[in-house]
């Protein structure tokens, strides 16, 4: 739909904020750092406290093929942060914030009325990507789809987003 509109409208990539860097290595080696440091951070700090908090631990069973299989993880890794980051950062604030801020004007209220109308769309079409492996307490099921635990009730509970 949105390379129809950029066609339709005979408009480049520019007008969904693409553009080429300067420096393309750094900006790998800058995204790179920032991803290993959340990563630590989310593993080191914010994990342990959730479960600390919830007394729960998060149910990691949906990801036990990719346990010791290296060239699978990084595979996949790679297509979801490749496809999933770059279809959504294109969709919500390339096409979506670009189509609003042309409906409601570019001034600093248009521009803020964009930013939150598209920040809300993604927030409502994307439910809580965080949480969604996380146990939740209202969860009735047993077992994501492939778990291996090999029992059935097992006893591991999910959340039905995941």
């Amino acid at each position: 739909m949105g390379a129809l509109s950029l066609l339709a409208r005979r408009a480049a990539l520019a007008t969904l904020g693409f553009r080429r860097l300067r420096s393309p290595g750094r900006a790998v080696l800058i995204l790179l750092g920032l991803t290993a440091a959340w990563a630590l951070l989310k593993v080191a700090l914010v994990l342990p406290v959730l479960e600390r908090l919830t007394g729960q631990r998060q149910h990691l069973s949906q990801f036990a093929d990719l346990q010791g299989d290296l060239p699978l993880l990084l595979t996949l890794l790679g297509l979801s942060w490749t496809l999933a980051a770059l279809g959504e950062e294109t969709a919500y604030r390339g096409y979506l914030n670009s189509r609003l801020t042309d409906l409601v004007g570019t001034g600093r209220t248009g521009v803020v009325l964009a930013v939150i109308a598209s920040s809300t769309v993604f927030a409502l079409a994307t439910p809580s990507k965080a949480w969604s492996a996380w146990p939740s307490r209202s969860s009735t099921r047993c077992c994501s789809p492939g778990c291996r635990c090999g029992s059935a009730p097992c006893g591991h509970r999910y959340s039905p987003t995941a």
